[in-house]
């Protein structure tokens, strides 16, 4: 029986520190894959931004050019869940639809930064539509 234990023990010794080392390089091999998938959401998002702040501000963009503008739904089916991908194609139809500096984005434009804001972890976010529209139409001081 004292040989059985010792043989449990010596195996335990030598397994664990395995077992250990494995789930260590998995989990940070998932940290670093969220990490860089977090990041390239982020430039996905910037560049939303780039043709909505665009459009409300009434200002002229490149974003307009078709491949810049492949390349951003490209991003999105990749790295957007479906809620901001949805409101990208409510937005394109506006758009399209006529001069896309004369769409009314404010809904859309609301949503969407709440729709972001809650993807990029602030999933209980308490900031409401009301509250964004306050900041984007605050006087400068």
């Amino acid at each position: 029986m004292e040989l059985a234990t010792f043989i449990v023990s010596i195996i335990s010794l030598i397994i664990m520190p395995l077992i250990l080392i494995y789930l260590n390089s998995r989990t940070s091999k998932v940290l670093e894959e969220n990490k860089i998938k977090t990041e390239y959401k982020v430039q996905t998002y910037k560049k939303i931004f780039e043709i909505f702040n665009a459009v409300l501000t009434k200002t002229k963009s490149n974003m307009w050019d078709a491949k810049l503008r492949i390349d951003l739904v490209t991003d999105l089916i990749k790295y957007a869940p479906d809620e901001i991908v949805k409101k990208y194609l409510e937005f394109w139809e506006k758009a399209k639809s006529g001069d896309p500096s004369k769409a009314d984005l404010n809904i859309i434009y609301q949503d969407i930064l709440l729709l972001i804001r809650k993807d990029l972890g602030y999933k209980k976010t308490k900031i409401t539509k009301e509250e964004i529209i306050k900041m984007l139409l605050s006087e400068n001081i």
